[in-house]
Order: C-alpha cells, then sequence, then structure tokens
C-alpha cells in the first residue's frame, strides 16, 4: 500500500478520484473529474489536503479533508471524500486513508470532525442508514450522526 499526497490541481487526480468514486458509489451518485476540480478550488479560510492511496502503481482510493483556518476559537474538519474502489475494499486502504485525514486534521487544529457536507459536499453526509458499507465503516470508527 502507498499513499501519496492529492495534487489538488493535478487534472489526472480529478479523473482518478472521480472514476474512484463513481465505482465505489455506483452510477446514481456517479461524478466527474469537473465536479472534483470544483470541489478542490481553493476557499477562502479553508485548508484542503489529500491522499491517493496506491495498489501496485494504480489508484485503488482517496480522501479529501479539509479545516477551517478562519476562526481560531473554533475550528471545524470533514472528510469531504473518501473512496475506494470496490476491488480493494477490505484491504485496509479506507482506513489508512482516513486515519491520515484524521492525523491531517489535527494537525490543522480541527476540534470536531465530520464525515461529508463540506462547503463543496460531495454528498449531503453518509451515503445510507445503518446496516450500510459506508456508514458502517464510519460508525466503526467512533463517527456518529
Amino acid at each position: 500500500m502507498e499513499l501519496i499526497p492529492f495534487d489538488l490541481k493535478l487534472e489526472i487526480h480529478h479523473a482518478a478520484a472521480a472514476a474512484l468514486w463513481t465505482a465505489a458509489c455506483g452510477p446514481d451518485l456517479a461524478i466527474t473529474p469537473a465536479f472534483v476540480a470544483f470541489n478542490t478550488r481553493f476557499t477562502t479560510g479553508v485548508s484542503q489536503a489529500g491522499q491517493l492511496a496506491l495498489e501496485d502503481g494504480q489508484p485503488v482510493g482517496f480522501v479529501l479533508a479539509s479545516a477551517t483556518t478562519g476562526d481560531p476559537t473554533y475550528k471545524l474538519g470533514w472528510i469531504d471524500a473518501l473512496a475506494v474502489s470496490p476491488a480493494a475494499q477490505r484491504k485496509g486502504y479506507g482506513s489508512a486513508l482516513l486515519a491520515w485525514a484524521e492525523t491531517w486534521l489535527d494537525l490543522h487544529g480541527a476540534q470536531q470532525i465530520r464525515s461529508g457536507g463540506s462547503l463543496r459536499p460531495f454528498t449531503p453526509g453518509l451515503l445510507t442508514g445503518p446496516g450500510s458499507a459506508p456508514y458502517e465503516f464510519f460508525a466503526h470508527r467512533g463517527y456518529v450522526e
């Protein structure tokens, strides 16, 4: 497993994220590289970073995280998006990506972390309710509604 920085301006990373998201979430929640590019544009008062997970040099997952930077008294962080291709799920990629994001958010002073629903959301929150794979993934790691 290799994690590399997600370049917020690199079109090939936008394309990889869109393909991974669509593979993991299905055609009803498909996104495009242009959508990823829009969601990773600079926003005043927000810092954003991410990682791509590689297996044999090929992208198999990604995470994007954002933290507020404007208010020193209250810092909020988001897991903007996290997706792992179906073939690479249950191999530790999602856990490694989430751990990276949580560490990055901690280093950026986030006092609370939310999954989804950021300033430019990929989805309005967890994809589905209890019993679904995305919900259980986050719930198993201490995230609550």
